[in-house]
């Protein structure tokens, strides 16, 4: 399975116009993630005991915005909000205009 990511350049959500299942968020940097197994399973192997594989998943953009402003990661995994641009990952500056986050991400 397949998760897709998007970094959302925003701070807060825009207006609603229609619901939110029926509208993405401006693609600026698609990220591909896959699964090493799915999600049922993985769910499945904490009830026997079979603990979580884990990978450390560094996110990188490279991009220049106005001060006070900011990039979000949103995506498909609770991990990164499960969509919901309020609940997105914010993402770090550091010089030379590059933003960076780090999470531990189930695999």
């Amino acid at each position: 399975m397949s998760q897709h990511f998007r970094v959302v350049a925003r701070s807060t959500p825009p207006p609603q116009r229609h619901p939110h299942h029926l509208r993405s968020p401006p693609l600026l940097a698609p990220l591909l993630w896959k699964n090493l197994a799915d999600e049922d399973a993985a769910d499945a192997s904490t009830l026997i005991g079979i603990p979580l594989k884990t990978s450390h998943v560094k996110f990188v953009l490279h991009k220049e915005c106005l001060f006070g402003q900011r990039f979000l990661l949103v995506g498909d995994d609770p991990n990164i909000g499960s969509w919901n641009q309020s609940k997105a990952i914010p993402l770090e500056w550091s010089d030379g205009h590059v933003w960076i986050t780090e999470l531990m991400m189930k695999t």
